[in-house]
């Protein structure tokens, strides 16, 4: 505290406290915001470090004694280099890092807060800050307003997917939705519908106001021109230059913010693209930075000799340029850009062209936004590492795996030589591999021929198959590798938490060798793979090595695939290489169907999918064999299903039973399985609980787990049935006694009860499952929202009612749900939408079989 400087402030009232954050497209739009706070009375104090002074100095100079600084030294941190205090000075990967050393100013600013006569009365700070400012706030007794510097839409869809985010920007947004307050930089007529529905549904304040695009901060004629920091070529001359183009609108700019350094194939296109184009341009190129995060030593000035061949056609600016003066000229028509929110809105002020190149953060989503919806953009390119060549197969082999001692143990059957053959390879987790088998059958029943990879422990998912399709599908058995971060004898994701997911997809990746030499040995082999999305990682590239086509089947909904893809710079590095790899597929298959999401089918179809084939072909209906194939479908039940069916068959009352079952990933804790319990002793609520048995989660060393509270059998006999384990799912949905299901909202079980015409009560916890419940209960209105998050205990009177209220026949989401049944049905009977695209799945595989010969001379010669 000796160190800090502060000069004081005036005790009139509305006297705040505003903390930025020190990156240029964060800290510029927040003093425009103070800037018009001041001039409607405020008085202001800001925190900053002394390297970031300056940026106050436009506001010092109109509104002092109005507005203060209170600056504190720059915090240390392990992880940052010595004397960084600005995010333009380090990569992306670095901000949390920031965030994280500011943060140790917390209890610097609760000194100073002691110590004021007249201390602020709120603080308004920036968004990535509320990890720590929505806890200080809390502290000191007063309201924390939260500054967004991105975009309405990513905010939205970011909180509605809040488990792909990263951990620390999960925390950012989950706190800042506990904040009293979010003020947006932007305006309602550009994005009011999702202003709305972060106001309805995410803010508990209900305080959401967008006020932009933000007039900047401007100190006489010569303020925009050194915005943010000291030009690198003075402001007249760029004026001049521009002054000289005798066409309105013929100037294209090029910049890609503070943050963003092209590599040296990008920089190389971008200059080839100029020259050949011939167009007057203003290229702000930004100085290489060492890319941490990867280590790319990859990055590139200018190419050799470009700015002498283009001499007269164009401006090259090394450095920070005056961008605002040069957007506002008569003679710039386009902007080629990141599409950063601050860009594009400065662009849109100026009413300049976007030339729309997404790279990371918010860029996908506002790409989106004014190219798709309010076509004032073009998509020219997309992706932080486009222009970069592809790994080499050298590279690709470099997991080294024992082949020949492994190859020996595979166990093959063999198929027939027919066409549309087809190497099917899923994932070892029962909402992957169930669906998948499904789709198997269906493509079974319209004559293709199948092998499918599996390992020892997850051979008996097959036998449906086998017992339905022999000699048409056969198994290939590999022994499951080993994996330093899985336990010994595990095959399955149901004996793991989900966080071990990336590491069996990397086990499994083991076994693209011994792959590739089981299709050497065949005098037949597949001519196409269909693999499980989150496999893709590794799939892509080995059908690309075998020259064949890789199809994606996808177990998630669409509408979260296409938020994911549409910003996977927020996505933990696995999902996004296997999302980003699956769109280098040559198709993907949707378990959902055209009726219910054939919107977003469409926009992946369009925006992703660089082959265009995009199918829906769900619900799938389930493999059964025999009239009990239903009852232990993914494994035997833990009790009898004859006893649950005479118990369900003992309920008089059609609809009257809730069934309530979480999945094969959720363990709930002691206190969540407690407001259960209490709920349904509380409703009266007759009831099937399905009990996963508590697991250790590795990935937080939770203890909290446990089984039924003490004694709740006992109180609830008569009322409901307790199955700990495995159970007949289909079976108990599909039996008239059950008229609502309390789920996590995955997709099969969202799926299952669709097609049974259920009420879904909806606790999403994670993945895919907050896209799920904002289909089925917002915008479908087949589902009630009751909870959400994996940590959220529900309040049991609450849970209780809902529960008594699910069973009222007359309900408006049951109507719903029911509507949606007929719907599902319509889908997959012949003639149906799902029907038809299953026809068209088949006859694409098939027809990569048609040549057969031609085929394998192509894949020979590539191995």
């Amino acid at each position: 505290m000796s160190e800090v400087k502060y000069s004081g402030t005036g005790a009139g009232g509305g006297h705040i406290c505003i903390i930025p954050f020190p990156a240029c497209g964060h800290i510029l739009p927040l003093m425009d915001l103070t800037h018009q706070l001041l001039l409607r009375g405020l008085t202001v104090t800001i925190m900053v470090t002394p390297k970031n002074l300056s940026y106050l100095n436009p506001l010092l100079a109109l509104h002092s004694p109005n507005v203060k600084p209170l600056v504190f030294p720059f915090p240390s941190h392990p992880s940052l280099p010595h004397g960084v205090e600005q995010m333009q000075d380090l990569p992306i990967s670095f901000l949390p890092h920031i965030v994280n050393a500011l943060g140790k100013l917390y209890h610097p600013l609760v000194q100073w807060f002691r110590a004021q006569q007249s201390p602020s009365v709120a603080i308004l700070s920036d968004i990535v800050l509320s990890s720590w400012t929505v806890n200080l706030a809390s502290h000191l007794n007063i309201p924390n307003i939260c500054f967004v510097p991105f975009n309405v839409a990513a905010v939205y869809f970011w909180i509605s997917t809040p488990s792909f985010l990263l951990p620390f920007y999960r925390e950012a947004f989950t706190m800042s939705m506990q904040s009293q307050g979010l003020v947006f930089n932007s305006f309602k007529e550009l994005e009011g519908t999702k202003l709305g529905l972060i106001k309805e549904k995410f803010a508990k304040h209900y305080r959401v106001w967008g006020v932009g695009p933000l007039p900047p901060v401007k100190v006489g004629d010569e303020g925009l021109n050194e915005r943010g920091g000291a030009t690198s070529i003075p402001p007249d001359q760029v004026i001049s230059w521009l002054d000289s183009c005798k066409v309105d609108k013929s100037v294209v700019y090029i910049g890609f913010g503070t943050q963003i350094t092209l590599t040296k194939h990008q920089m190389k296109a971008v200059a080839s693209a100029l020259e050949e184009s011939g167009v007057s341009f203003i290229w702000a190129v930004k100085e290489p930075m060492k890319r941490a995060e990867d280590g790319d030593d990859d990055q590139s000035l200018i190419p050799h000799g470009f700015e002498d061949r283009v001499k007269g056609q164009g401006l090259v600016i090394k450095g920070w340029v005056p961008q605002l003066t040069i957007l506002k000229h008569r003679a710039v028509g386009s902007y080629f850009t990141h599409c950063g929110w601050n860009s594009a809105l400065e662009a849109i002020v100026a009413g300049v062209l976007l030339l729309a190149w997404p790279m990371q953060a918010d860029h996908f989503q506002i790409t989106r936004l004014l190219a798709d919806e309010v076509g004032a953009a073009i998509r020219v390119c997309k992706g932080l590492f486009k222009f970069v060549i592809k790994e080499t197969k050298k590279q690709q082999s470099k997991q080294a795996y024992n082949s020949e001692k492994e190859m020996s143990e595979v166990k093959y059957s063999g198929t027939g030589a027919g066409g549309g053959h087809i190497c099917i390879i899923p994932f070892p987790a029962c909402g992957h591999i169930l669906p998948l088998m499904d789709l198997t059958h269906q493509l079974l029943l319209r004559g293709l021929t199948v092998t499918i990879m599996v390992t020892p422990k997850n051979l008996s998912y097959l036998n449906p198959l086998l017992a339905l399709h022999s000699p048409n599908v056969k198994p290939l058995v590999f022994p499951f590798p080993s994996h330093p971060s899985l336990p010994h004898g595990v095959e399955q994701m149901q004996d793991l938490p989900i966080s071990f997911l990336p590491h069996i997809v990397n086990a499994l990746g083991k076994l693209y060798h011994p792959l590739v030499q089981w299709f050497r040995a065949q005098q037949s082999p597949s001519v196409a793979i269909l693999s499980d999305i989150v496999l893709s990682s590794w799939t892509v590239n080995l059908a690309s090595h075998l020259n064949i086509p890789n199809i994606c089947f996808v177990p998630f909904n669409v509408a979260a695939v296409y938020f994911w893809i549409s910003t996977p710079s927020f996505l933990l590095p696995f999902y996004r290489e296997a999302f980003t790899m699956s769109m280098q597929s040559q198709g993907l298959v949707f378990n959902s169907f055209k009726e219910l999401e054939g919107t977003k089918l469409g926009l992946i179809k369009e925006k992703f999918a660089k082959h265009y084939r995009v199918w829906g072909v769900g619900p799938l209906p389930p493999v059964k064999v025999g009239d009990e194939g239903l009852n232990e479908r993914g494994g035997a039940t833990s009790i009898p299903p004859d006893q649950v069916i005479s118990w369900l068959d003992s309920c008089k009352v059609d609809k009257s039973v809730v069934y309530i079952g979480f999945g094969t990933q959720i363990t709930l804790t002691k206190h969540q399985m407690k407001a259960v319990a209490s709920a349904l002793e509380e409703s009266g609520v007759s009831f099937i609980w399905a009990v996963k048995e508590p697991m250790k989660r590795a990935e937080d060393g939770d203890d909290d787990q446990s089984l039924i509270p003490h004694g709740f059998e006992d109180r609830v006999k008569g009322q409901g049935l307790v199955i700990k384990g495995w159970v007949p799912q289909l079976t108990i949905l599909k039996h008239r006694a059950v008229g609502s299901y309390f789920t996590h909202c995955g997709w099969n079980s969202a799926l299952e009860a669709i097609v049974a015409g259920v009420l879904l009560l909806a606790w999403p916890m994670q993945a895919d499952h907050f896209q799920i419940t904002r289909l089925l209960a917002d915008e479908v209105g087949a589902a009630i929202r009751v909870c959400k998050g994996l940590r959220s205990v529900p309040d049991a009177t609450i849970l209780a009612r809902i529960f008594v209220e699910s069973t009222n026949v007359g309900q408006p989401q049951r109507v719903r749900a029911m509507e949606l049944q007929k719907t599902a049905l319509n889908a997959i009977k012949e003639g149906g939408s799902s029907y038809q695209a299953l026809d068209k799945v088949a006859e694409e595989l098939t027809s990569f079989g048609c040549n057969r010969t031609e085929m394998m001379k192509t894949i020979r010669s590539s191995l």
